[in-house]
């Protein structure tokens, strides 16, 4: 007599052809590791500034062409051999210069963030302003902290809340204490404080 019993599916998974798990792991560990440098550049949104001179857009544009470029040209044989009309590999390098661009807006702030040259601390004017900055498609923040930015030369404004002002602002203190680490693209901000100019 024959019992059927059903397999789990960890031992499903364990029965995929071992070639099959070669052939996807490179790619999947090629999207986490995009997903994860997406995510890192959220961080530089109120903390990471650019200089005005700096290329960001001219610098997008060309790595996402080139990416683009070197993604089509790797697309062309199996697309001849599929016999696709020739505007399929417009698409494709326009998904080349999505995927290549889109990380490449933030190639500065990386560097600023990982190559600073030197660290500057400094007593600056402030302002406060309500509601603060847009956070995107999760509204505003709820109080913007506009810090005079000596290194750069114009205001930057940083996401604050009332709550934070309310604890941190005394009466009177009428400037911030600013450090900062400083590259030559622009200023990662690494402190602040209120306190009496």
């Amino acid at each position: 007599m024959f019992i059927y019993r059903k397999r789990s599916a960890l031992r499903r998974l364990l029965d995929i052809d071992f070639g099959k798990w070669l052939a996807i792991a490179p790619i999947l560990i090629t999207l986490i590791i995009y997903v994860a440098i997406l995510l890192f550049a959220g961080r530089f949104r109120f903390t990471v500034f650019v200089y005005k001179w700096v290329p960001e857009w001219t610098t997008a544009l060309t790595a996402g062409a080139i990416g683009g470029l070197i993604i089509a040209a790797l697309m062309m044989p199996q697309m001849r051999r599929e016999n696709k009309p020739w505007w399929e590999i417009i698409k494709i390098f326009g998904f080349g210069v999505m995927l290549i661009g889109l990380p490449a807006l933030s190639y500065y702030e990386y560097l600023v963030w990982f190559f600073p040259e030197k660290t500057v601390s400094y007593v600056t004017e402030y302002d406060v302003t309500f509601p603060g900055p847009s956070k995107g498609k999760h509204g505003h923040c709820e109080a913007g902290l506009l810090i005079k930015d000596k290194t750069l030369g114009r205001w930057v404004t940083l996401c604050s809340s009332k709550e934070y002002l309310l604890k941190e602002h005394k009466q009177g203190m009428d400037g911030i204490y600013v450090v900062e680490n400083v590259s030559r693209y622009g200023v990662r901000l690494t402190y602040t404080e209120f306190t009496w100019l």
